[in-house]
């Protein structure tokens, strides 16, 4: 009996070993292509997408500063950060996003003593 155990226990391993590997191994091929899938066709900009007319790019961009929304700003400005610091809104997303993570990691590191 002991040693159906034991053989029943070292199949599980294995089998656990090879989805976990064909998962990792699955997950990086994922990723990576997804990765560079986006990074390869989707635009910084209206202004540099590919797929549009520089007539349609010109419309786009109109309508996104129509919007005050802006295209791209790489300068640092304090009062922004100052101000983002200040507002209740960004810290109550913080909150909901911790408080929904804290479950989650309960969870599982409590998964592997299940």
């Amino acid at each position: 009996m002991q040693t159906i155990s034991l053989w029943f226990t070292a199949l599980t391993r294995i089998i656990t070993l090879n989805f976990r590997i064909r998962f990792i191994t699955l997950l990086i091929i994922s990723l990576a292509t997804q990765g560079i899938a986006s990074l390869l066709l989707l635009p910084d900009s209206p202004s540099t997408a590919r797929f549009f007319t520089p007539r349609a790019a010109a419309v786009h961009v109109e309508r996104v500063a129509a919007n005050k929304q802006g295209i791209k700003n790489h300068v640092f400005k304090r009062y922004q950060a100052i101000q983002a610091a200040k507002d209740p809104k960004t810290w109550i997303l913080f909150l909901m996003a911790v408080a929904g993570q804290i479950p989650t990691a309960a969870v599982t590191s409590k998964k592997t003593f299940l």
